[in-house]
């Protein structure tokens, strides 16, 4: 006998969720909570103002293709070759680390090269 009450029980109740989807009904303890509580704005830095955009100083040879168009392939001969500065970061005994670019320096290499061409 319980178990066709409960079935029943939860019958009703999602018919009336689906019937009062979205709406508030008095009584409601969350729509209560929401309506008592405001949220407010904190600002927790300094507003970044337009047309002052921060760049990193190190970026990894993945982010090359976001920031300057070129391919990780491309990124890694170039370090190979000394043209662009870099740093892998290692635990000492890790065999793998984590390679950072000097974006400094790949923005001096693509400037010779615009100056190289004109």
């Amino acid at each position: 006998m319980s178990l066709i009450v409960c079935a029943i029980w939860c019958l009703l109740v999602t018919m009336n969720t689906r019937r009062h989807q979205g709406k508030p009904q008095p009584g409601d303890v969350a729509s209560e909570i929401a309506a008592t509580t405001t949220r407010r704005k904190e600002l927790t830095a300094a507003p970044i103002e337009p047309g002052k955009i921060t760049q990193p100083e190190f970026c990894r040879p993945a982010d090359c293709r976001h920031l300057f168009g070129l391919s990780r392939t491309f990124t890694y001969t170039l370090i190979q070759s000394g043209k662009i500065k870099s740093v892998c970061l290692r635990k000492p005994g890790a065999r793998t680390g984590i390679r950072l670019l000097h974006v400094a320096s790949i923005r001096e290499w693509l400037t010779s090269q615009m100056e190289a061409q004109s």
